[in-house]
């Protein structure tokens, strides 16, 4: 037997879902229940005997035996599995990693660590084996003035080695390179000296200020 929900009965009826509901609460209409049924589930159902109408047949759809063209018959399916052919770029990625490996050797029979044939001439060319070519070591210092070489003592103005470049015997501190630079108004190089020798040590305050206070620690001060 058939069951049929609300929709379907009504429209086998050939009438509205209002009209249906009405006539299901005249009684003209008989339903089955669907006991324990929820809030939005299907809570009756019927039968095309309670719709007093015949139930359908199901007959088997007709079978239409068509004769196709040949020219529109599907071609022979393909393999199954056909590889792919790999590309320029793949055959030379390939090519690279078997010559890195010294798998394979170049058109000059080149390996990644040089020639079987010849093993004391390094890699080859189309020409055949080179001598290898050495090129003497380039002198760094030829163009400059043997003295200012590093590694050879530079002598000062007082015929003493100059130990740094603030040494009084540089050349660039002696009185005469200062007094060819100095501007007028300038304080003369004797003067400058005389200043020099004035000006107390950066540390003069520092240490005595250090003293004081190791003194009183000595003395039991506490501060």
């Amino acid at each position: 037997m058939i069951q049929l929900n609300k929709a379907q009965a009504a429209k086998a009826l050939r009438i509205s879902m209002r009209t249906l509901a009405t006539r299901m609460k005249e009684g003209k209409i008989p339903y089955t229940k669907i006991e324990g049924a929820g809030v939005g589930e299907q809570s009756v159902f019927f039968s095309y005997e309670q719709l007093g109408i015949p139930e359908p047949s199901v007959e088997p759809a007709p079978v239409h035996d068509v004769q196709i063209a040949p020219q529109y018959n599907d071609p022979a399916p393909a393999p199954a599995f056909v590889p792919r052919q790999p590309t320029r770029d793949e055959q030379d990625a390939a090519f690279a990693e078997a010559y890195l490996s010294g798998e394979v050797t170049d058109s000059c029979g080149n390996t990644i660590q040089g020639n079987d044939r010849f093993p004391t001439k390094g890699k080859v060319g189309l020409l055949g084996p080179v001598e290898p070519q050495y090129n003497p070591q380039p002198d760094t210092t030829a163009h400059m003035t043997p003295g200012t070489v590093g590694g050879t003592p530079m002598i000062g103005t007082d015929g003493e080695t100059i130990t740094h470049a603030g040494s009084d015997n540089h050349p660039l501190n002696s009185e005469a390179f200062y007094e060819a630079w100095r501007r007028p108004g300038e304080p003369s190089f004797a003067e400058v000296r005389n200043v020099r020798a004035k000006l107390p040590h950066p540390n003069a305050n520092r240490n005595d200020y250090l003293k004081n206070i190791f003194r009183d620690i000595r003395l039991g001060w506490s501060r």
